[in-house]
C-alpha cells in the first residue's frame, strides 16, 4: 500500500501513461522523500542533477543567473508538479539551471537513470517518459510565444485568470523576473488595473 505523497505521484503518472503496475509500486516505494527548508537550493547551476523531484508540499521555483547577477525566473512549480533541470537529469550534462525551495517543501526524488532502467522493461513507463517530454516542449513553446508575443500587461492577466495561485504565493520581486519586467513596472501594471476596476 503507497503512502499518500506517493499515491499522488502514482496519480500524476497515470494521468500521462497506464503505468499503475506492481513493478511501479516497488520502485515508488524505494523513493526517497526529502525535507527542504525554504530558500534552499534542490539544483545548481554547473553541477551534475541526476534526479527530478515530484513536489509534494510546497514551492519551488526554476531561475537562470546572467552574467551580470539578475536572476531570471522561468517557471514555479507547487504540488502535485515535477521540478528539477530535466534536460541536466536526462543528459548528464551540468545543470544549466538553479531550482530553490521558495517554502518549506517536501518532495519525492526520482533518479532519472532509474526511471530510464524501469522503462526499458515496461512500455507504459516508456509511453509515460515520451509524453513528459512532449510536455515539457509545449510548455516551453508556449511560454517562449506568450514572452515574445504579448505585452507585460497581457501576460499579468494571463496569470490572474489561470495561476491566481502564483499572486499569493510568490513574491512580487520573482513574479515581475517571471514576467520579464522590473518590480516597478509591475507596481505600476497592477495599479493601472486597479483604477480601471474603480
Amino acid at each position: 500500500m503507497l503512502d499518500e505523497s506517493r499515491a499522488a505521484l502514482l496519480k500524476s503518472l497515470c494521468a500521462l501513461a497506464p503505468v499503475d503496475l506492481p513493478e511501479v509500486h516497488d520502485w515508488l516505494d524505494q523513493l526517497e522523500h526529502r525535507r527542504i527548508d525554504a530558500k534552499t537550493q534542490l539544483v545548481t547551476a554547473g553541477a551534475e542533477a541526476p534526479d527530478v523531484f515530484f513536489v509534494v508540499r510546497g514551492l519551488t521555483r526554476l531561475y537562470l543567473l546572467r552574467q551580470d547577477g539578475r536572476e531570471i525566473n522561468r517557471a514555479f512549480h507547487r504540488e502535485g508538479d515535477f521540478t528539477g533541470s530535466h534536460a541536466a537529469a536526462a543528459t548528464g550534462a551540468p545543470s544549466r539551471t538553479f531550482v530553490e525551495a521558495l517554502e518549506p517543501t517536501e518532495v519525492l526524488v526520482l533518479p532519472f537513470r532509474e526511471l530510464e532502467a524501469l522503462a526499458a522493461g515496461l512500455p507504459p513507463v516508456q509511453l509515460f517518459l515520451r509524453r513528459a517530454a512532449e510536455q515539457r516542449f509545449w510548455l516551453k513553446e508556449s511560454r517562449e510565444a506568450e514572452l515574445l508575443g504579448t505585452t507585460a500587461t497581457e501576460r499579468y492577466l494571463a496569470i490572474v485568470r489561470d495561476a491566481p495561485w502564483l499572486l499569493q504565493r510568490v513574491p512580487q520581486r520573482h513574479l515581475a523576473s517571471y514576467l520579464g519586467i522590473t518590480e516597478v513596472s509591475l507596481s505600476r501594471i497592477r495599479g493601472r488595473l486597479a483604477r480601471r476596476r474603480d
